[in-house]
């Protein structure tokens, strides 16, 4: 059997369309790494928000009753008393929205 030859314009045309798949292959698995630091990243930010907002609302209901506890047996004044339930809805308020957007932004990349 006679071997057909090939011709040079036909092998490169062929090694320049397997040289454009690998690099398409390669964009490809660039952009998913990309689109998963970016979902890890809304991970962790999320993550760290939600910790923090929680620490320091604890700190807040345990720190103001003490704070009242030791000022009103020391100075014996009442109008130094904070009060917590304004300052937990002062907190809520002013932190509570963010809190939404950050949430919202973290669940944005689960359901893309």
């Amino acid at each position: 059997m006679a071997q057909a030859k090939k011709s040079p314009a036909l092998v490169g045309t062929v090694e320049d369309t397997r040289e454009k798949i690998q690099g398409q292959e390669q964009s490809t698995d660039v952009i998913n790494t990309s689109a998963q630091q970016d979902t890890e990243t809304r991970q962790e930010v999320a993550k760290k928000f939600v910790r923090y907002y929680f620490l320091i609302l604890i700190l807040i209901i345990i720190g103001i009753p003490l704070y009242n506890y030791f000022t009103y047996r020391m100075v014996g004044n009442a109008d130094l008393l904070v009060p917590l339930k304004d300052t937990v809805l002062t907190y809520s308020a002013v932190v509570g929205p963010t809190m939404g957007l950050v949430v919202a932004y973290y669940f944005k990349s689960k359901s893309e």
